[in-house]
């Protein structure tokens, strides 16, 4: 179960070539025309644009429901890890393996959502084992599409005209294995800084087995060691 209520309001998320994730997938959160469950539906800052309060994804065993939220966290960590080695490895690739085609292509994470200010972004981060190979963020004021940063491989990073602070020297010191949003944050560049807290705000939470049991009451009483009594406290503490 997916919980729309952090400090930013996501709007979709998307993955292609992780774990068992080939082809881009999506969780959207936008809100369709239907009628049903108006309670799960709640406005966003853009007047044309309804969010979903919660949403769930479900399906048959071992077709990648939990790899999908393995996403959300890999995606969080990719952007609050940076590299301080040249040549370390990309810890977070790992890439779909049963086709010699995308073992050793690069995985993509792109999200969409509305931070802390109220304006919708979009932030995608595209890599391999050894670096980043494109990196981009983008906002709308007014409805409009705007550029605030955007970095392809062996190219210099292209600012937009938005992006505010320190930026052309913290690119300078960027390596192939770092994320710029992360490098920019962790410098005092203030304006992606609060992008990058908005981010890293994302809580991710997955249910196994053990929380779906058909007894949950009795799982809890046969948990001797209290581990699940304390997870079980941390996933509803995460979520207020």
């Amino acid at each position: 179960q997916i919980i729309n209520k952090f400090r930013i309001m996501l709007i979709e998320f998307t993955v292609s070539n992780f774990r068992s994730i080939k082809e881009p997938q999506t969780l959207s959160m936008l809100a369709t025309s239907l009628k049903e469950h108006p309670d799960n539906v709640f406005q966003s800052p853009d007047p044309s644009i309804k969010l979903l309060k919660t949403a769930v994804i479900y399906g048959a065993n071992a077709s990648g429901k939990s790899n999908m939220i393995e996403a959300f966290q890999a995606f969080k960590n990719i952007v609050s890890k940076s590299n301080p080695e040249p040549d370390a490895e990309m810890a977070l690739y790992d890439p779909f393996f049963f086709d010699t085609e995308t073992k050793d292509k690069p995985a993509s994470f792109e999200i969409e959502f509305f931070g802390k200010d109220n304006y919708r972004y979009n932030y995608k981060i595209v890599f391999n084992k050894v670096g980043v190979d494109y990196e981009a963020l983008f906002y709308y004021p007014k409805g409009q599409k705007a550029k605030l940063f955007e970095r392809k491989k062996d190219q210099k990073v292209n600012f937009g005209e938005s992006l505010k602070g320190l930026k052309d020297s913290i690119a300078k010191q960027l390596l192939p294995n770092q994320v710029f949003l992360n490098k920019a944050a962790n410098n005092n560049n203030l304006h992606l800084g609060a992008i990058y807290k908005d981010v890293r705000s994302i809580v991710v939470n997955l249910f196994d087995d053990e929380f779906l049991a058909d007894d949950t009451s009795e799982s809890l009483l046969r948990d001797k060691s209290g581990s699940l009594q304390n997870r079980l406290s941390k996933f509803i503490s995460s979520l207020d």
